[in-house]
């Protein structure tokens, strides 16, 4: 497996709920194999924000 190291911009939702909006550019999201509503596990690294895909295990990627 190879590790892509990309740069994205995050805001804060607005709504008092600590969420955070994530823009991820077209190019990721494509090699990412994602789509919009698709879920994401965010994990903290060192100071790294680690998007990962939630792969729902019943549609047998």
């Amino acid at each position: 497996m190879s590790v892509t190291y990309r740069t994205a911009v995050c805001h804060d939702a607005g709504d008092g709920s600590s969420d955070l909006i994530v823009e991820i550019p077209p190019e990721v999201l494509e090699a990412m194999g994602l789509r919009l509503g698709d879920k994401l596990n965010l994990e903290l690294v060192g100071k790294d924000l680690v998007l990962t895909p939630i792969r729902d295990s019943s549609q047998g990627s």
